[in-house]
């Protein structure tokens, strides 16, 4: 299903070198399977986790595109309008980019005009 994340522009340049590959949110934005836009580019949900921020700061900065725990802290603080608080319950969805010839229509990936299996990525 295509589901809609929106991404501040400065996350641009990091998702689309694909050093950005997760994203934390209040709320479950999407299943594994699930796709979106952004930049441009598709993107496919691989999985989902619910679990704390805290986990989220020491574990994962680097893949939510910051350059250290405390710089992912100041992003969320900002970008959000939360406090930073580590017990906070967050949804982690671990996405990657698809191939430039993929292309959505409704439910289906079609690259070329043949339909595209997400899983093996055979046409």
């Amino acid at each position: 299903m295509r589901v809609r994340i929106d991404f501040h522009p400065m996350f641009e340049k990091s998702m689309l070198d694909r050093d950005k590959a997760v994203t934390t949110r209040l709320r479950e934005k999407g299943l594994p399977g699930d796709v979106f836009e952004a930049f441009g580019k598709w993107f496919v949900i691989e999985y989902t986790e619910e679990l704390l921020l805290e986990r989220v700061a020491n574990s994962y900065w680097a893949d939510e595109g910051c350059a250290s725990r405390k710089h992912f802290i100041q992003v969320w603080t900002k970008r959000t309008g939360h406090k930073f608080c580590e017990k906070q319950m967050v949804y982690l969805h671990r996405f990657r980019m698809l191939g430039d010839g993929v292309k959505f229509r409704g439910n289906d990936f079609w690259g070329g005009g043949m339909q595209t299996c997400l899983e093996c990525g055979a046409a």
